[in-house]
């Protein structure tokens, strides 16, 4: 395990440490839930394999958005680049994750509201468990 990792885990009571266990074991369920359930629907629909294709197709276009607001934000100095950054990330961040999504989805032959829809659900899957632990703490 890295020493950083140890180090703050190390530190926390067990009672804690199980809580928080128990805390992502729960997360990780609902998320296997979800696009299990996400996949169910799509194979209703005889677009398992276009869902699939969308889905991980989320991977590199998360790389892409990543990159696209990040690099720009990098290569401004000063305080600048901290408003750049935010700026990248409310407009060029959207319009590129969703954008890909959109031509992925019109690559594998769903409609643009179905790729759309796998590209929110999979940003909901990674933001609502972020977000119940920061309510949680």
């Amino acid at each position: 395990m890295n020493a950083s990792l140890n180090a703050m885990l190390g530190k926390m009571p067990p009672t804690i440490l199980a809580i928080w266990s128990l805390f992502v074991l729960l997360m990780v369920l609902a998320v296997l839930v979800t696009i299990l359930y996400e996949r169910h629907r799509y194979a209703e629909q005889n677009k398992a394999g276009a869902w699939l294709f969308v889905r991980l197709a989320s991977l590199p276009i998360a790389a892409a958005t990543t990159a696209a607001v990040v690099l720009p934000a990098r290569a401004i100095g000063g305080p600048e680049a901290l408003a750049a950054f935010y700026l990248l990330i409310l407009t060029a961040g959207p319009l590129v994750y969703f954008g890909l999504h959109w031509l992925a989805g019109l690559v594998a032959g769903l409609a643009r509201k179905e790729a759309l829809a796998i590209g929110l659900s999979g940003l909901l899957m990674v933001l609502v468990p972020v977000l119940l632990a920061n309510r949680v703490q």
